[in-house]
């Protein structure tokens, strides 16, 4: 009778670890990351603006070091814009990575 408790105490466990990987893991609906939170193809640039137009934006950043970075951004439906949007203003620009370049 030991074995056979044995075995009925492995075959919980395993049963149990089954369970476990398959349950699904999902974000919450709805729920945008905090800033920081790094999304795979995702960039977060915060600048001035130098120049606009309807379908692109460009930043100028101040870098850690003293340096500057300018930054041309596409703007598509994935792009949002933390800020009032004119040249001049400080804004932060969420946006997909492949849709902006530094010069």
């Amino acid at each position: 009778m030991g074995s056979m408790n044995a075995k009925n105490y492995i075959c919980i466990l395993v049963g149990a670890a089954l369970l476990v990987s398959c349950a699904e893991v999902t974000k919450p609906t709805g729920a945008k990351p905090s800033r920081g939170e790094w999304e795979p193809g995702k960039r977060t640039e915060q600048g001035t603006v130098i120049a606009l137009t309807s379908t692109q934006i460009t930043l100028r950043c101040a870098g850690s070091s003293g340096t500057t970075t300018t930054w041309i951004i596409t703007r598509t439906v994935n792009t949002v814009v933390s800020g009032t949007l004119a040249v001049g203003n400080l804004v932060t620009v969420d946006f997909n990575a492949t849709d902006g370049h530094t010069i």
